[in-house]
């Protein structure tokens, strides 16, 4: 689930919350230790806030372009490099509607 305001015509704001995990079993095989399993879990709650572009046409296709910084400081987010610095993020994509526009 996302929100998405268009402020300007064309240019919007969104913010996007995700919520990320992996979960990994893994066995050490390397002379001494064979056999020894390892369980690995991380969770990581992130917040997305951007800005963007699209064109907003109801009844129509239309392309958005949006750049997103993450506003959380978990240091299990995917988008917070192991130095602690924000990585941007940067979506793109396709909006079509199934029914066509009546006229």
């Amino acid at each position: 689930m996302f929100a998405r305001a268009f402020v300007f015509s064309g240019f919007f704001v969104q913010v996007l919350p995700e919520y990320n995990w992996i979960k990994t079993n893994f066995k050490d095989l390397s002379p001494g230790n064979v056999g020894s399993e390892y369980h690995l879990r991380r969770e990581a709650p992130s917040l997305l806030l951007g800005v963007g572009y699209g064109n907003r046409m109801i009844g129509n296709t239309n392309f958005f372009t949006v750049l997103m910084i993450d506003a959380g400081t978990n240091t299990n987010s995917p988008y917070i490099d192991t130095y602690g610095a924000k990585l941007p993020v940067l979506r793109a994509g396709f909006d079509f509607y199934l029914r066509p526009k009546r006229k």
